[in-house]
């Protein structure tokens, strides 16, 4: 029982290493990474493209804030793929049914290895959205409309996001923290990440399409598959496997 524990271990750090040091060359992220290249593209173009209008609607004033605006558009849109990424990563009827297709040869290691996928999505979102906030503000700032931060739906959606995730991800992903909080309580707090993802579904106007509005389609349509899939595996996978080990027992 002892080297059993020992070797798994030892697995979880391998795993803890290998996701702290990923890098571009990594195979097992390369498609999450080609859809983030492809949607930051997307929007460095089209942003590009309208700054004319972006000037005239008072956007961006100057080069400093054109600068800010599309440091922020291109943190938002590397995100997308991922915002995905974290939900599916954690449907596991979903992915118990995609191993039994042919879709698994395209992504085998995100079916048997989810939470790999998990941990990449969940640490690129948490730093991204913080860049995402901090050049936001230092654009807001210079035009002298931080009262954009509470008046307006983006700004108090982006609040209350940026407000929670601390607490949905620092205690995950920082072993030095982790050791002082038992699982217990940081998977409560990880809980949170239904407040996050509610707030996001409402940050963006889908009014904004094509340069944004695309955020509230996608995360509610993708919490409502996460929630109907956990929703599934509780009644009809945690709970039949509970009947039958206790008919098993009344049965010995």
């Amino acid at each position: 029982m002892g080297d059993h524990f020992k070797n798994a271990k030892e697995y979880t750090k391998k795993k803890i290493k290998k996701l702290r040091n990923y890098s571009l060359k990594d195979e097992e992220f390369l498609y999450l990474k080609i859809a983030q290249i492809m949607c930051s593209t997307y929007i460095l173009i089209l942003t590009l493209l309208n700054l004319d209008g972006f000037k005239r609607a008072g956007v961006v004033e100057n080069k400093w804030q054109t600068f800010c605006l599309i440091v922020s558009k291109l943190s938002a849109f590397a995100m997308y793929p991922l915002l995905i990424a974290v939900f599916l990563s954690k449907c596991r009827a979903t992915l118990n049914f995609i191993t039994k297709t042919p879709l698994s040869l395209l992504i085998p290691d995100f079916c048997t290895d989810s939470h790999t996928y998990h941990g990449y999505a969940g640490r690129f979102i948490a730093y991204s959205s913080c860049v995402h906030a901090i050049f936001h503000l230092l654009r807001w700032i210079d035009q002298g409309k931080m009262l954009l931060l509470v008046n307006s739906t983006t700004g108090l959606t982006g609040l209350f996001s940026i407000m929670v995730l601390p607490l949905i991800t620092v205690f995950m992903m920082y072993t030095k923290i982790k050791k002082y909080f038992n699982y217990e309580i940081r998977k409560t707090f990880h809980y949170l990440y239904y407040i996050f993802a509610l707030s996001l579904c409402f940050h963006v106007p889908v009014s904004r399409f094509p340069n944004g509005g695309f955020l509230g389609p996608i995360i509610c349509i993708v919490l409502t598959w996460y929630t109907l899939d956990v929703i599934y595996v509780i009644l009809f996978v945690s709970l039949l496997q509970y009947i039958i080990f206790h008919y098993k027992n009344i049965l010995i």
